[in-house]
């Protein structure tokens, strides 16, 4: 869906309805002309080397704004290590290797730790917080790795 609706605006290079609509509900936006581009990725954040990377629905600029939009999406999705059964959901806040995405190189507890997410009720809880949230901290850690803004559309 947000294909459809900020498809023509790329293609027009007319972001000004998204301005429009930032400006209003007090979100980030440079006063400059600014490029957008659908399905952002850069497997290199989390060492991402297989299977689907990390995709942002909407990159803006520079310094960029990014856009995940759940405007037909129900859910976050959980990891597909948990879904598939090959992991117990245990939290691996106090080592990491028992997450089996951490022993193949995912870099996703790494930066959950370094952006303070440990600290909080995340790093106590019993339950691995991407057993259930899996892809929205994932764009939220992809975001705060590229010092972007992160915008949830729903």
């Amino acid at each position: 869906m947000l294909f459809n609706l900020v498809g023509p605006l790329i293609v027009r290079q007319d972001l000004s309805p998204l301005e429009i609509a930032f400006k209003r509900n007090n979100i980030f936006w440079l006063e400059e002309k600014l490029k957008a581009s659908l399905e952002f990725e850069d497997r290199r954040i989390f060492n991402e080397d297989a299977g689907l990377p990390t995709s942002i629905d909407l990159i803006i600029g520079l310094p960029r704004i990014v856009v995940e939009s759940k405007l037909v999406e129900r859910e976050f999705g959980g990891c597909s290590m948990f879904t598939a059964g090959d992991c117990d959901g245990r939290n691996p806040t106090g080592d990491f290797s028992l997450c089996y995405l951490h022993h193949i190189g995912r870099k996703y507890w790494d930066m959950l730790n370094k952006y303070g997410f440990l600290n909080g009720p995340i790093g106590k809880d019993a339950t691995c917080i991407l057993s259930v949230h899996y892809q929205f901290f994932r764009e939220v850690l992809f975001a705060l790795e590229l010092d972007c803004t992160f915008v949830l559309s729903i």
